[in-house]
């Protein structure tokens, strides 16, 4: 029994170990904290609130970009989905992408994907990792970029955040099962 019980707190632990980690809370009231970095935003697109981001506007190819508090992100151990929280209440119908840098801020790792109107509907949209390297215990800054549809946007940024790769769940359920069938057996 106590041997199960082992397997069962490993698999707890494990669990816990999966979960997401906040990337930046867009508003200066939550850690960490995403300062906007003027050279790089569009004037008039974005203004910082006290807990998120407006972005209004025509969607000309803007950029928002900013610097967060170091971020760790090895605690997901591969992280291949990035989900932005918020709402959208004008969708210019257009994709658009989302790029970590590390403390260098050389090469990025860019997150494509991104919908408007998934967060219109969902309150979310979830972006999948396409290209780059960075150093992933240091991520320094966030840049969201829009496609340029030329089309009015609308939205409220909360959240940015990561998720594990579905595998990992998969594998995580597996052992749960597999603990929950030795616990069982035993007990018969």
């Amino acid at each position: 029994m106590k041997k199960n019980l082992s397997i069962l707190a490993f698999s707890v632990i494990a669990a816990s170990h999966l979960s997401a980690v906040t990337i930046t809370s867009f508003g200066s009231s939550s850690a960490p904290i995403f300062t906007i970095e003027a050279s790089i935003t569009t004037a008039g697109f974005a203004s910082q609130n006290s807990d998120s981001i407006d972005l209004s506007g025509t969607d000309l190819g803007s950029s928002l970009g900013g610097f967060v508090t170091s971020v760790n992100l090895l605690q997901d151990e591969t992280v291949v989905t990035l989900y932005l929280y918020g709402t959208v209440t004008n969708d210019p119908g257009s994709p658009f992408t989302i790029s970590l840098f590390d403390s260098d801020l050389s090469s990025p790792a860019v997150f494509t994907g991104g919908s408007w109107g998934d967060i219109q509907a969902n309150g979310f949209t979830a972006l999948t990792y396409s290209s780059g390297a960075i150093d992933s215990a240091d991520i320094a800054a966030v840049q969201l970029d829009t496609a340029g549809a030329g089309s009015s946007l609308a939205a409220n940024l909360t959240l940015l955040s990561t998720v594990p790769e579905p595998a990992t769940y998969a594998a995580l359920s597996g052992v749960l099962a597999l603990t929950w069938v030795m616990i069982r057996r035993r007990r018969v």
